[in-house]
């Protein structure tokens, strides 16, 4: 799962920046996506690891419907992005951005779930009576 799309960076970026053969491009263009789609079906293959036996298909579903959504999407918001005719140091700069912010969130969001589980939870009348 994690080897593909390491292998894929390389390939895709020596594809858009390099100046690839031509006789040699045929083939890293077979292998590039090969390679992303490869690390994206895994990712959906071990989904199904971490819910929960009662909720796996549907956690499953879930994450396949994300991705069919971020499919549909994702070339949209290329093309709006490619539309504004902007060089490209500064198109792969904000896309680089866009991860980084997505891992600050969801970083966030964790501590903040983390912090409300660890959180001692009040006793309510009744409980402190039955103490007694």
């Amino acid at each position: 799962v994690m080897v593909y799309p390491l292998l894929a960076i390389p390939t895709m970026l020596y594809i858009g920046f390099g100046d690839p053969p031509h006789d040699i491009m045929l083939p890293l263009l077979v292998l590039g996506p090969m390679l992303i789609s490869g690390g994206h079906f895994g990712i959906l293959s071990i989904c199904g690891v971490f819910y929960p036996s009662v909720i796996r298909a549907n956690g499953a579903g879930w994450a396949t419907s994300i991705a069919k959504i971020g499919a549909v999407v994702g070339p949209l918001i290329g093309a709006q992005i490619l539309s504004t005719h902007l060089p490209p140091e500064r198109v792969f700069g904000f896309i680089a951005l866009c991860p980084i912010i997505l891992a600050a969130c969801a970083f966030g969001i964790a501590r903040v779930v983390r912090r409300e589980r660890n959180a001692p939870t009040p006793i309510t009348a009744a409980q402190a009576a039955a103490a007694e």
